[in-house]
């Protein structure tokens, strides 16, 4: 007498996963979020193991029990089998009508489009779109903030992820002009920048003559924030750059139909900043597998040269360009950035604070907002040019969220010399944000005493 035959082994295998799916269960009720670390089936999960072990013991009963079966009764078990497994092949590929949310994001409208979402944790992004599916873009977003509070490791991904979003929100609402009104500025006002990629993807011919209305009121609406329309320009140069194939000439060349030189600018540095997104996504791999267009496009950088393309450019593109290069340096020297102060202390006179300003910005995020230590990493630069660091890093902190309360801290904590032109950059963002001039004045307010009219002066509010 047999001790385990087929059934035995499918009863042990169903066991298994049911416990399994129990545990499981479990942990997900314990911490909400723990989906967003995982993917379907992570080993180093012991309740996925037991259900992987119960599946296997499942076919191994299933297919001895199968061999005891008249000839007829195999086949007929079979081509149901295959049946279910083309059907599953099927959903997977998009062959059928529902396709899976995870899988009508990651697709990008054209075939071979995708940005960085391609790399981002699947479990984080397929909660996120289920929020904006049944509640909108803004209880999305608000559900990203409450996760990075209790898993602060998705900081460093997280602008990439609304950015994500933006792009979702648009195949969502169906238009860039209803999608943008329901994006706002969490981390680092990505929605928006994946709004106008969107846009793009599904508006593939570029009119210059509507190009140039674009953000003047069709998506922005009417009056707002200097802030939103700059989102829009910035988040332009984003799409016209990832439209136009990563050819960073010409998407700077339809940057320049726009009307006045603030909005060309605006739209320069969204160019810029998807050329540095290519350049590390192929330098890296980003956290998993690099999509074909990351393989199939070239990025405007040089490793021999690495202030390259800002030493060819025209003048017109300089700032900008200076303004996003250390992303690039510090992508090809590996974030060492006592090499990258280096780097700009070699460019030209007139760009070595704006190349100064860009590693702020950078010590800002790659600290994840750390006063102390961002203080610590722009002392390494040259005394000469280490206040322009202060500012790009205090302006990236106002970036995240639109707000000081962690900027005006982070500037009374540099040195003594540099204090006033930190608080200065902060009273210049104010600009960008509030329209009523005593709003800006009340948030100078806040400043360290001796600095509220550097504030000020910088908010035109004094």
């Amino acid at each position: 007498m047999k001790l385990f035959d087929g059934l035995s082994f499918t009863y042990a295998g169903v066991v298994c996963q049911l416990v399994g799916l129990g545990w499981d269960i479990m942990m997900h009720r314990a911490n909400p979020h723990t989906m967003a670390s995982e993917d379907i089936l992570t080993l180093s999960n012991p309740s996925h193991l037991l259900i992987g072990l119960g599946l296997v013991l499942v076919g191994a009963g299933t297919v001895g029990q199968l061999l005891r079966n008249p000839v007829h009764l195999r086949a007929a078990t079979i081509m149901s089998s295959l049946g279910c497994v083309a059907l599953v092949i099927l959903g997977a590929t998009g062959g059928g009508a529902n396709i899976p949310i995870v899988g009508a994001m990651m697709a990008g409208g054209h075939g071979d489009h995708a940005t960085s979402e391609a790399n981002l944790p699947s479990g984080t992004v397929l909660i996120l779109q289920n929020a904006l599916r049944d509640q909108g873009t803004g209880a999305a977003l608000t559900k990203l903030e409450e996760m990075t509070v209790s898993d602060p490791t998705l900081l460093s991904q997280a602008h990439d992820l609304v950015h994500a979003l933006g792009k979702y929100s648009f195949k969502h609402y169906g238009d860039a002009a209803t999608a943008f009104s329901n994006c706002r500025e969490t981390f680092q006002s990505g929605c928006y920048h994946g709004v106008m990629e969107a846009h793009f993807e599904a508006n593939p011919r570029v009119d210059p003559q509507a190009l140039s209305q674009l953000c003047a009121g069709r998506i922005t609406g009417g009056e707002q924030p200097p802030t939103l329309r700059f989102q829009c320009l910035h988040g332009l140069g984003h799409g016209l750059t990832f439209h136009f194939e990563h050819d960073l000439v010409k998407a700077l060349a339809h940057c320049d139909y726009l009307l006045s030189t603030w909005d060309q600018g605006s739209c320069y540095g969204g160019a810029f900043m998807e050329n540095a997104i290519l350049f590390w996504q192929q330098r890296t791999g980003g956290s998993g597998a690099v999509h074909q267009h990351v393989k199939d496009h070239k990025a405007f950088v040089k490793v021999e040269d690495p202030l390259y393309p800002c030493t060819v450019f025209e003048e017109r593109y300089l700032h900008e360009c200076y303004q996003m290069q250390t992303s690039n340096v510090l992508t090809m020297n590996g974030y060492n950035f006592p090499e990258a102060f280096k780097v700009c202390d070699g460019a030209s006179t007139r760009w070595r604070d704006t190349c100064y300003h860009s590693l702020g910005r950078d010590v800002s995020g790659y600290t994840l907002r750390d006063g102390a230590k961002s203080v610590e990493m722009c002392m390494v630069g040259s005394p000469a040019h280490r206040a322009f660091c202060f500012q790009g890093a205090v302006r990236n902190f106002i970036h995240i969220d639109w707000r000081t309360d962690k900027a005006m801290p982070f500037c009374a904590s540099v040195p003594e010399e540099s204090k006033a032109s930190c608080f200065r950059a902060i009273g210049e963002e104010l600009v960008f944000i509030h329209t009523d001039p005593a709003r800006r004045a009340s948030e100078c307010a806040k400043a360290e005493e001796p600095f509220v009219a550097a504030c000020a002066r910088g908010a035109q509010a004094g």
